[in-house]
């Protein structure tokens, strides 16, 4: 994926405003193919009332006082319109919370929708920490509505296009339906819930499900991050891990392998003892990769061949699967760039 802004090398004095492209792979016309896709640019708030910036009062579980904020009440909670609180200091620096009500001075958080599973106390959220508003997307704003050259929507999931992100917490495959004229997900009786103004969050990953047969693209906009990166890896189940960076990075350097919990494997026993990650290449090819303890390996029909130089493009993502329930790990990562 191209990345178009000033060089990532460069000493500068403001981090670069600039943009990229997803490129969609084209689907078999009868079949979906998968493309991952993450937001690496965030956009700051612009147009709300009151302090964009500043500096954490107070927290409880569920929320943050910032005592001379100024907000209008409603204003950064609005479904349409979504905004985040993104930390710029502190133990969870890097960490973007979304926003789902606030007063003047108040701003109460989406703990499932953040990927907090505690709270913000527990994530290390404290007075004096800082912060800036930036704005989220949402399924409709990123991918509209059917067009040419750019989504396909149909009467039913398996029709055209699928989306497959993190609703609530939840994994969720979406897609447009041309009947109800809105983003949807299949349900067994009935009309599909509107789904349109589902947030995605700056640091989520999904997985485009491409069937149509031609190549599509969108362009993102918007800034690169300056300060390092808080996420959740799931305990149970699956992690859609965004590689939300504007440049490429290894699996070497995503850290993943450190996280607490994780489970570590040998080439024996692979599938039914460790965690494992996918990755979607070119043409809907899926590979494996599991830790050893000491290096990452990709899987094959027979052994294995190391792996810690495997490349994640910018603004894509991968799938980690958890073999053994544990809890919610929170994994923090540097800036893998100069500004």
């Amino acid at each position: 994926m191209a990345v178009v802004m000033p060089s990532l090398q460069a000493q500068v004095t403001t981090n670069p405003v600039g943009y990229m492209t997803w490129k969609i792979q084209p689907g078999t016309g009868s079949g979906h193919i998968i493309t991952p896709l993450a937001i690496p640019l965030y956009v700051e708030a612009s147009s709300v009332t009151g302090a964009v910036t500043g500096a954490i009062s107070s927290v409880s579980e569920v929320a943050v006082t910032v005592g001379s904020a100024g907000w209008s009440p409603s204003e950064l909670s609005v479904a349409s319109a979504p905004y985040a609180i993104r930390l710029t200091s502190g133990a969870a620096e890097g960490r973007n919370l979304l926003i789902s009500a606030n007063t003047d001075t108040t701003a109460t958080i989406n703990l499932a929708a953040s990927g907090v599973s505690g709270g913000l106390v527990d994530l290390g959220v404290v007075a004096g920490d800082t912060y800036q508003l930036i704005e989220c997307d949402t399924l409709g704003s990123v991918f509209g509505v059917p067009s040419a050259g750019g989504i396909v929507g149909g009467a039913t999931l398996g029709d055209g296009d699928n989306i497959l992100l993190v609703v609530d917490g939840i994994l969720t495959r979406c897609y447009y339906d041309t009947d109800l004229n809105y983003w949807t997900k299949s349900v067994l009786r009935g009309n599909g819930p509107d789904l349109s103004n589902s947030v995605i969050m700056p640091d989520s990953g999904m997985l485009f499900f491409r069937k149509d047969a031609s190549a599509s693209s969108f362009i993102l906009t918007g800034r690169v991050p300056s300060t390092k990166r808080d996420i959740t890896i799931n305990g149970t189940g699956v992690t859609l891990y965004a590689s939300a960076w504007p440049v490429d990075t290894t699996l070497a350097a995503t850290g993943i392998s450190n996280a607490a919990g994780w489970r570590s494997s040998d080439s024996t026993n692979v599938l039914g003892q460790g965690d494992t990650l996918k990755l979607f290449g070119a043409g809907g090819v899926v590979s494996t990769y599991y830790h050893d303890g000491s290096n990452w390996r990709k899987l094959a029909l027979r052994g294995s061949t190391l792996a810690d130089d495997e490349v994640i493009p910018a603004g894509s993502a991968v799938l980690i699967s958890k073999k053994v329930s544990t809890s919610d790990a929170y994994l923090s990562q540097a800036i893998p760039y100069t500004l």
